[in-house]
């Protein structure tokens, strides 16, 4: 096997396609609250200085897994044989509408993927889940099962409980709220269902982790710079007499001129940061609020960074804003 490969499958609406933006980083996933929106398997490189570490494939949701289980164990030949009595129903139902979704989601796992089985566990268990459990076990593939948090429910336990019938190895994960810490910390957890993966599993876990590091120090340096920019920057305007009421108009006319230059170098600032995070398509809500104070305005400024602010820019870039830099953007992350 060149790389990891894994397959992402359960239930629709269980937040599948929000783990597979999450874990390959990227914005182009299709997400939506309602079920079938993915209706055929996809597969999503996670790729770093064009290398891809690891492959996440989305897949749809089961929709008729009773009926498939029972095609199953009519054709059953012993534990041995599921594997391929799995793959023989892929190859007589391959042109069957009914189970289109099942011949979608398990191709890549009869390919070789891993399994990563999503539940939601804000909802309670059922015993409508058993049967696509027990096909992934006819499989035969290394699987994990993941509990995403999707409402505010906690049923965590019940499906502890349930899972660990099915699964070697069961972790919880929010795919929405987890960190990069839980991240990495998720996938070196990978390398536990098949001994191959561990290796390259663990280096491209330690390649993201450089990478980080890398991200928080471009993030540093493009925000050092705008704080040099949007404390240097002024803005001349000429008064042609000295009356109390051009004054007045001349400071808004400034305020405004100066606002509206340092809300651009933001905005540009802000596109830069999202862009080093890989968030490029995320839109942003921005304040209508005052960037300036009243007394932003003063003759003492000259114009051009001062060595303070020089050797403030130096020192944020140098510390690349800790160990680990979050974007928050109108809220979101």
């Amino acid at each position: 096997m060149s790389r990891p490969r894994f397959a992402i499958v359960g239930h629709p609406n269980k937040g599948k396609s929000s783990i597979v933006a999450t874990l390959a980083e990227d914005d182009a996933v299709a997400i939506s609250p309602h079920p079938g929106t993915t209706t055929r398997a996809r597969t999503y490189p996670m790729r770093l200085d064009g290398q891809v570490l690891y492959e996440l494939v989305d897949t749809p949701g089961f929709q008729r897994a009773r009926e498939m289980l029972a095609w199953l164990e009519a054709n059953d030949r012993g534990a041995g044989a599921r594997a391929a009595v799995v793959a023989k129903f892929l190859q007589a139902h391959a042109s069957d509408p009914r189970f289109h979704d099942e011949c979608e989601l398990l191709t890549p796992i009869v390919e070789g993927a891993g399994i990563l089985y999503v539940v939601d566990g804000s909802r309670p268990y059922g015993g409508q889940y058993e049967a696509d459990m027990e096909i992934l076990r006819w499989t035969g593939r290394p699987r994990m099962a993941l509990i995403n948090m999707i409402g505010a429910g906690d049923h965590i336990e019940q499906w502890r409980a349930a899972l660990g019938q099915y699964f070697s190895i069961v972790r919880v994960f929010d795919a929405v709220r987890a960190d990069f810490g839980k991240r990495i910390e998720l996938l070196r957890s990978f390398g536990a269902i098949d001994e191959r993966w561990a290796g390259p599993l663990n280096e491209a876990a330690d390649a993201l982790v450089a990478e980080r590091k890398r991200r928080a120090q471009r993030a540093a340096a493009e925000i050092a710079d705008l704080l040099v920019t949007a404390l240097t920057t002024t803005v001349t305007v000429p008064l042609a007499n000295r009356t109390p009421e051009r004054e007045a108009e001349a400071h808004a006319e400034g305020r405004a001129k100066l606002r509206d230059r340092v809300r651009a170098r933001e905005a540009s600032s802000r596109r830069a940061v999202q862009e080093i995070y890989h968030h490029a398509g995320l839109a942003a809500r921005e304040s209508a609020g005052g960037y300036l104070v009243d007394d932003g305005f003063s003759v003492a400024l000259e114009p051009g960074p001062s060595a303070e602010l020089a050797d403030l820019r130096d020192r944020l870039v140098g510390a690349g804003l800790g160990p680990d830099v979050e974007l928050a953007v109108g809220g979101e992350r």
